[in-house]
């Protein structure tokens, strides 16, 4: 069917009673009757339904799939609090260990002349 082509919307012969809903179009002052019948209509409910099954359906599943990522990541969020916490005590222990080697051998200093004079340890015992 060609696009410039009307003749298939002009009568062939006088306008007859049509059985369905009568459309009439008046186009360059030419009437134009067009029968339409109940079952060539759209039905709009009929027609849609499974398009907004599918529109909803993807919906919720993309709201679920943000939900899911949401809650990942403040379980990550979660475990690098803790492992930060863990860190930071650990670094703590370090600190305080390499304050406590080096503290020991400046009171091995300061006590031996102490203790020498007391007589309580010998020279051994300190180093």
């Amino acid at each position: 069917m060609k696009s410039g082509n009307l003749n298939f919307l002009k009568p062939s012969g006088p306008l007859q009673a049509c059985n369905g809903t009568a459309f009439l179009h008046n186009k360059e002052k030419a009437r134009l009757k067009t029968c339409v019948f109940i079952f060539q209509l759209f039905d709009f409910d009929f027609e849609v339904e499974p398009i907004l099954e599918v529109l909803v359906g993807k919906t919720v599943q993309h709201a679920l799939t943000e939900v899911l990522e949401e809650e990942e990541l403040e379980g990550l969020r979660a475990q690098q609090r803790r492992f930060r916490e863990l860190r930071a005590s650990e670094q703590a222990e370090l600190q305080r260990l390499e304050e406590q080697e080096r503290r020991l051998p400046e009171e091995k200093v300061t006590k031996a002349p102490q203790a020498f004079q007391q007589n309580e340890i010998t020279l051994t015992e300190i180093f």
